[in-house]
């Protein structure tokens, strides 16, 4: 004989129940902690008695963060927004993002990348909603102020190698290295805008490409040099650096049929802010 005993825990609205079935189902109509038993007989006296705690989440969804990487950008820049919560799946995530002046707009997503470009300067709100089928819930705004994209000078430094993957392992394909360009001895700081120098590829076990890319940025579907198997192919690039003061850029490697390439690049000059 079977006997399966569900009991509350804190939560009051749930009641008691048994059930003499092999394989019960418990609908809770509470959420919290709820204790389960299961006793086993083959006789008057011969019984085994089994106890877990089960915890029931609310299918209500919350919102447990909401952020922006940075809270000052300029125009022309990415923001990051990054939201999580709880809450019965499927959840569905979506940013309003409301300027001083003018329309509201959406960005859908737990992890949103704000282009921007075209935004004129001013205090922005952002807000968060989660939403499923048991209802929505909202985050307390986020302020970011954008400013106006400021002006740059460039610096001529002697041609400088601030990445050579053949001093450690070539690059497999799929993955994604930071470059830490302000750390490379070149005389590059870490607040510089961009770059400007040669990306070159050595050697690549098959045809692809590479892409050079913002250190904080996510990467972008286009390529900074395509190559074929075996060879040697070079590319001019001004690559604007991570806006989060780090001072890298990230390079992406796409091999064919799961192989690895080489790459160096060489800087010779940079541009900063323009210091009145």
């Amino acid at each position: 004989m079977l006997c399966l005993g569900v009991f509350p825990g804190a939560v009051p609205a749930a009641r008691a129940g048994t059930s003499t079935l092999q394989n019960p189902s418990v609908v809770f109509t509470a959420p919290g902690s709820k204790q389960v038993t299961l006793t086993a007989c083959n006789g008057p006296s011969l019984c085994t008695t089994a106890l877990n705690n089960v915890l029931v989440l609310d299918p209500t969804p919350a919102v447990t963060g909401a952020g922006a990487a940075v809270t000052v950008a300029e125009v022309g820049q990415l923001v990051r927004l990054s939201g999580t919560g709880t809450g019965k799946p499927p959840l569905t995530f979506t940013w309003q993002v409301t300027p001083l002046a003018g329309p509201a707009f959406n960005l859908p997503g737990a992890t949103a990348w704000w282009d921007t470009t075209g935004q004129l300067p001013g205090v922005y709100t952002i807000a968060l909603t989660i939403s499923n089928t048991a209802g929505a819930a909202g985050s307390l705004p986020l302020l970011v102020t954008l400013l106006p994209a400021a002006a740059s000078d460039f610096y001529t430094i002697t041609p400088c190698r601030v990445f050579d993957s053949r001093s450690g392992a070539a690059l497999a394909t799929g993955s994604t290295t930071v470059i830490n360009v302000a750390a490379a001895g070149c005389g590059i700081p870490a607040n510089a805008r961009a770059v400007a120098g040669n990306l070159t590829v050595v050697n690549p076990d098959n045809l692809g490409f590479v892409t050079l890319f913002p250190g904080n940025y996510p990467q972008p579907i286009t390529s900074t040099v395509n190559y074929a198997g075996g060879a040697v192919r070079a590319n001019s690039v001004v690559m604007p650096m991570a806006t989060d003061g780090s001072g890298t850029l990230a390079l992406f490697a796409n091999v064919a049929g799961g192989g690895a390439v080489d790459a160096v690049l060489d800087v010779s000059g940079y541009f900063a802010v323009t210091v009145p």
